[in-house]
């Protein structure tokens, strides 16, 4: 296992068992009757759970040479929300996510089994974000249906690109290390618009749109691309579980 795939479970197990220790004072809702519970937890102040993503990104750039599409990027990681008002509050987090795009060839031979312009070519970002957003929750709407909506930035560090030619003929796809001519920071901002689900009265289920874009250029190489400036762009789905 790389190292830092090893250093990142690390991180991730601190941060939940420390999360939970220091917050085991907000759970004494448990020991109220059903009722006052499902009330209790729903105004519960510090919330801590686990996100999966499923976006699909691409990059909008103003180069006439490269045209990119939206490819699906997926991502996971660990969110807290701190609600220091009834209905307004702050998430953070930490994620691993994938960004890029697939790229459009043109078509040069037009011969059978050529990989120019079959759209099976990907430019893969590999990051780590910071996501902070201010939340807003709204009262209960429908038995236990709550309206979510987040904006915020997140830090982003981009550790790895790969430009990655997918050969489903016979498996053996061809991959390219990129990571010199590309990003190795940017700054994000997104938006969530979604629904909180009380599944069991001790955990909420979040399902989220979301939206977002970078604000630093991803190419880092005049040589490779001239001028051109481009940058991340993304929508997907975002669903959470929060105890």
């Amino acid at each position: 296992m790389k190292l830092y795939k090893l250093i990142a479970i690390m991180v991730l197990a601190a941060v939940a068992t420390q999360a939970n220790a220091q917050f085991k004072g907000d759970s004494s809702w448990k020991t109220q009757p059903k009722e006052e519970q499902l009330k209790l937890f729903r105004t519960k102040k510090f919330y801590w759970g686990f996100v999966l993503y499923q976006n699909f990104s691409t990059i909008k750039n103003n180069s006439d040479t490269i045209t990119y599409f939206r490819k699906p990027s997926m991502g996971g990681g660990m969110r807290f929300e701190y609600y220091p008002v009834k209905n307004f509050g702050v998430s953070f987090g930490f994620n691993y996510m994938q960004r890029g795009a697939g790229i459009k060839l043109k078509d040069e031979y037009s011969a059978l089994g050529d990989p120019d312009s079959t759209n099976r070519t990907r430019l893969r970002f590999n990051t780590i974000d910071f996501p902070i957003q201010l939340v807003y929750r709204s009262p209960i709407i429908r038995e236990r249906l709550s309206l979510h909506a987040g904006i915020g930035v997140a830090p982003v560090i981009n550790f790895k690109t790969n430009r990655v030619f997918h050969s489903v003929e016979d498996g053996f796809h061809l991959e390219q290390k990129q990571s010199d001519i590309y990003f190795k920071n940017d700054f994000d901002i997104n938006a969530s618009l979604g629904v909180n689900i009380d599944v069991t009265g001790t955990a909420i289920l979040q399902v989220h749109l979301v939206a977002g874009r970078g604000s630093a250029n991803v190419y880092n190489s005049a040589s490779t691309f001239g001028n051109a400036t481009g940058k991340n762009n993304y929508w997907g789905i975002r669903v959470a579980t929060l105890f």
